[in-house]
């Protein structure tokens, strides 16, 4: 059973399986009886497919471990998210699923698998075939071969959750980008300069930097603490009056330079999300320009809703004299 980190996305579809598994099971049966010949061979593959024990297993062991990957990948898309707290975050999970890695976990949930196989009347569980392993992996000795299906979905299992685990090692906890990335956010929120903005021309003289940070909290004790965050000290700039932002050149350079380095990619999925559901087939014809508009209202919608629409329509007509003559003045 393969397993990767990307598939957190298909939860909702193992959960919708699961819970309505023997409506699944009806709905197939009845396609098998009633439908045309192709739609029948179709229905009566997939219908052996689930009235094997072996599938439910499957799908219950990946909701096991997806589900806590699942509460991961709603955290990181927060608005508010540190780098910091994602890191923690990873480790947090991590021990969950290293605590998962145990015989009396597996065989808790075995029980469960058990139990539904039969309350569903589905086939057994059953060991596959054994299959012979190349003497250039096994060598000489004889190779090892599980005794029954409880011992083989163990294995398995397992292998889910050591790919989940070293899939966020690597990706998180050993990415030497994402903890340089951290370092210098953390320079942002706790207003200390640490060694490593010496790496960047743009943020030299630390000294110079320092002081910066030190007036920008003095002077506004609402960012201190743990609950701030990259997005509270851009609002702040973007709201300071130009003479007051020129006092900072080198806390507006760090700004920038963690809002070009994005922590994950999540707003940009949900970009490519977005612009499935606005780019149909009615809309097939749409222009560039105004695709770009649109997708960008849609994803800002939050930030859309504050404008002042009167306003709007206001610059809109006033903008030329014919739409003065169709609209009328404000």
């Amino acid at each position: 059973m393969l397993f990767y980190i990307q598939f957190w996305s298909y939860m909702p579809a193992i959960v919708s399986i699961l819970t309505q598994y023997a409506s699944i099971l009806r709905a197939l049966e009845e396609a098998h009886d009633a439908c045309s010949p192709e739609v029948s061979s179709t229905a009566s593959g997939l219908l052996s497919k689930f009235e094997d024990g072996t599938t439910l297993a499957n799908l219950l062991m990946a909701k096991d471990v997806i589900e806590p990957l699942e509460t991961l990948n709603r955290s990181l898309q927060s608005t508010r998210m540190t780098v910091a707290g994602m890191l923690e975050a990873v480790d947090v999970l991590t021990r969950q699923l290293l605590a998962y890695r145990t015989v009396d976990h597996f065989d808790e949930l075995f029980e469960e698998i058990e139990t539904q196989v039969s309350q569903l009347d589905l086939e057994p569980v059953r060991l596959p075939r054994p299959r012979a392993t190349p003497k250039r992996f096994s060598g000489s000795g004889e190779a090892f071969h599980p005794k029954t299906a409880r011992e083989h979905l163990r294995i398995e299992y397992f292998k889910m959750l050591d790919a989940a685990i070293v899939q966020l090692k690597e990706r998180f906890s050993d990415s030497v980008g994402l903890t340089h990335y951290s370092e210098l956010e953390t320079i942002l929120l706790s207003g200390q300069v640490s060694v490593v903005a010496s790496s960047y021309p743009e943020l030299q003289p630390l000294s110079t930097l320092q002081i910066e940070l030190s007036m920008l909290r003095t002077n506004t004790p609402n960012l201190e603490g743990a609950k701030s965050s990259v997005d509270d000290y851009v609002n702040l700039l973007t709201k300071m009056l130009p003479e007051v932002r020129g006092m900072f050149p080198h806390v507006e350079s760090l700004v920038r330079l963690l809002l070009v380095n994005p922590a994950s990619s999540a707003s940009a999925e949900r970009s490519f999300s977005s612009l499935r559901r606005l780019k149909t087939y009615l809309r097939s014809t749409i222009g560039q320009a105004r695709l770009n508009h649109v997708a960008i209202s849609h994803i800002h919608k939050t930030t859309l809703d504050e404008i002042e629409v009167e306003e709007l329509m206001k610059q809109f007509v006033m903008h030329k004299d014919n739409r003065v003559a169709i609209f009328g003045k404000f």
